[in-house]
Formats: structure tokens, C-alpha cells, sequence
């Protein structure tokens, strides 16, 4: 069985979370309720205020129909 409960390390990636929703015309709250992640935790992965496990960012890319590079990237010089 694979561990998904690994979190990414702080600063080494950034989210595009909060410009999909926006894009998408969801709220936070919809998401919670596709996912079952609370709002609150989706709130702060959308400020940058929590490291996020991998299985949540699984969830969350699943919910939304998107790969994890399209809602995350490494962040290393400048380079997506």
C-alpha cells in the first residue's frame, strides 16, 4: 500500500488553487464539500498557510478533474 500521507516541503512549491477556483467560479466551501476537506483547511491551502499532504492534493485535483502538475508546481529558479 502506498503512503500518500507525505507532505510536501514548505516553500519549495507554490499552488495555482486559489486561481483555478476563481476561474472556475467555485468557492471554497464547493470544494470542501467535493472533497470532504474542511473549508477551513482549503482556505488555508489557498492563502499558503498549510502544507498540504499529498492525498489531500490528490483529492483535490481529482474533484477538479486536473493533473497535479496543473495544480501545483516545484518551484526551482523560476522554471515551471
Amino acid at each position: 500500500m502506498r503512503d500518500y500521507n507525505i507532505p510536501f516541503p514548505k516553500k519549495t512549491y507554490d499552488t495555482r488553487l486559489g486561481q483555478i477556483l476563481a476561474t472556475r467560479g467555485m468557492t471554497q466551501r464547493q470544494l470542501a464539500d467535493m472533497t470532504g476537506i474542511s473549508e477551513a483547511h482549503i482556505s488555508r491551502l489557498v492563502a499558503g498557510n498549510r502544507n498540504g499532504k499529498l492525498y489531500v492534493w490528490l483529492r483535490i485535483a481529482k474533484a477538479l478533474d486536473l493533473s497535479l502538475d496543473d495544480l501545483i508546481y516545484v518551484m526551482d529558479g523560476g522554471d515551471e
